[in-house]
């Protein structure tokens, strides 16, 4: 897929017509290409196209990078989380973006390793919503299995807040699958109380809209893990082992 000239084309209409604010943005944050312009224009959607506030979010976003990505230290931990599978990417949805397959019941309980796996999802939502060749939109999404996991004791909340915080429409769907109707029931208060622009993306996919196809109408059969519908086998121990190096 060819680059366009903005990549504002790829979010629509009304994305082109803030064109003239993402360039005073660009122009105020030193970048220069027009191939990021999406990515500019998830920043100031955010900031309701507040350009000082836009430029500051993307400041914040910079140091973040640099101050904590860049200078981590991968511990045993964090190749021990992504061989079991906590998080992998396994292909694109049919809009082309980035989709990552949470596992969640293999979050820790143990706090003092929360801080190590919160950075690997930091790895990740970098990743997933950098500039690529076939997503100029720099978003991504995320299947997440609930199943077997307690959404009171995990840190969904917390990650949502992450990615307000830092990666401002970048996460563009949060799809919650198999959590069972209990957990659903107490799990919509919660999701209330989240940014907007976390609250609006997050979906309930209960196994009667998997049984349905409802993800085959969002994901092509062999990115789909099987247990979700598709026909996709997720990594095995040695290919996640492979991953994690």
């Amino acid at each position: 897929m060819t680059l366009c000239a903005t990549s504002l084309s790829e979010l629509g209409s009304v994305a082109l017509s803030h064109l003239e604010e993402v360039e005073d943005v660009k122009r105020q944050t030193g970048i220069s290409s027009s191939l990021l312009d999406a990515w500019v224009y998830l920043f100031l959607e955010n900031k309701k196209f507040d350009i000082a506030e836009t430029v500051s979010k993307i400041h914040r976003r910079h140091a973040m990078e640099f101050g904590e990505l860049a200078t981590l230290t991968f511990t045993e931990h964090m190749r021990e989380a992504l061989r079991s599978g906590i998080i992998q990417e396994i292909g694109t949805d049919r809009l082309g973006r980035a989709t990552f397959f949470v596992t969640s019941k293999r979050e820790t309980t143990d706090s003092k390793l929360k801080e190590e796996e919160r950075l690997l999802f930091d790895i990740a939502l970098c990743m997933g919503t950098r500039l690529r060749a076939d997503n100029n939109r720099c978003q991504m999404v995320m299947l997440i299995n609930q199943e077997g996991a307690n959404i009171l004791k995990g840190d969904l909340s917390s990650l949502a807040t992450r990615v307000a915080k830092f990666y401002p429409g970048g996460v563009d769907k949060m799809y919650l699958c198999k959590m069972g109707r209990m957990m659903a029931a107490m799990a919509k208060p919660i999701f209330k109380r989240l940014p907007p622009i976390m609250s609006e993306r997050l979906v309930i996919v209960d196994d009667s809209d998997i049984k349905k196809g409802y993800l085959l109408e969002l994901f092509d059969e062999d990115v789909l893990p099987v247990t979700f519908g598709g026909k996709k086998r997720l990594r095995q121990q040695g290919a996640l082992v492979q991953y994690a190096e």
